[in-house]
């Protein structure tokens, strides 16, 4: 029996569905089958207590809902300075207490909602980082 991928092919796209390594730092491959990796999926990192910290490839545009939800040992996070969206309660539950939100993330989503990002960038200290229940 063939084992089971962790990702999804969206057209000419990756879509990253789980992650079941042993953690530590982890870097999220910029292609996969010579297809780039644009999107990280609902809870696919979720309750990954072994994730120290998570580099994402440029290549990354979306975080979904959930992506590192009870991952209470993740310190550090690189964010793409390409990502656009911010999904629901990307980072609740986590060990992030600082993150700088790159200047092309226009949508943070919360509680269903979504919030407009009028300025270049926020970080852990301004009332963008309420979205994240961090």
């Amino acid at each position: 029996m063939p084992a089971p991928k962790h990702y999804t092919t969206n057209g000419n796209a990756i879509t990253i569905t789980r992650y079941n390594g042993p953690g530590g730092a982890v870097t999220i491959p910029e292609t996969i089958t010579g297809l780039p990796v644009t999107w990280i999926g609902v809870d696919a990192f979720y309750n990954c207590s072994n994730l120290t910290s998570i580099t994402i490839p440029q290549s990354v545009t979306n975080l979904d809902n959930q992506v590192f939800f009870g991952c209470s040992q993740l310190t550090a996070v690189d964010l793409p300075t390409n990502l656009v969206n911010i999904g629901t309660e990307a980072f609740y539950k986590s060990g992030i207490t600082n993150v700088t939100i790159p200047a092309s993330v226009t949508n943070i989503y919360y509680d269903g909602r979504m919030a407009i990002l009028s300025n270049s960038a926020s970080s852990s200290n301004s009332p963008a980082a309420n979205l994240f229940d961090i």
